[in-house]
């Protein structure tokens, strides 16, 4: 797994065994699926630094000498079965409670059927605009889902 500083630099790699969810500013690629219902597919990971916690469609870590655009394909394959392209949004640091990442934001308009991976989730469903708010509003999503949220947002109106 890649590691990273501040400025977005590669400054080395790790065995995804040896990271440290606090001290490592890892890259992370958020993808938010939605359908032409408006309804967005979110997720409950099972391996996830917010157990419990409803997030984005899908997630992963960029690895070394991997593009995001790379990374957003091998994930929507591998955790949903999809072959699609999803449209870059945005790139930014945050940090979320002391777990500091630069979140990649890809989202992708899809009617096609899901398929994921029971590896990954503990819990999958669609829900409405209206929903995810409410989620939100509740506490029952993970903050890199409310940051990818209000990123496209806008594309909603």
């Amino acid at each position: 797994i890649a590691i990273f500083n501040k400025e977005g630099k590669q400054v080395g790699t790790k065995q995804r065994s040896d990271i440290s969810k606090h001290r490592d500013l890892l890259k992370t690629i958020n993808i938010i699926i939605t359908n032409s219902k408006r309804e967005i597919f979110m997720i409950k990971a099972k391996d996830s630094a917010w157990p419990d916690k409803w997030g984005g469609s899908c997630a992963t870590l960029l690895k070394d000498k991997e593009s995001v655009e790379q990374a957003a394909e091998r994930v929507l394959e591998r955790e949903l079965s999809l072959k699609e392209k999803s449209r870059f949004v945005s790139e930014k640091f945050q940090d979320f409670g002391g777990i500091r990442r630069i979140q990649t934001i890809f989202h992708l308009v899809t009617n096609a059927k899901l398929e994921p991976n029971a590896a990954d989730f503990q819990e999958h469903k669609w829900v409405s605009l209206q929903e995810a708010r409410q989620l939100i509003e509740i506490d029952a999503c993970m903050p890199t889902f409310e940051a990818a949220f209000r990123e496209i947002k806008a594309t909603f109106k």
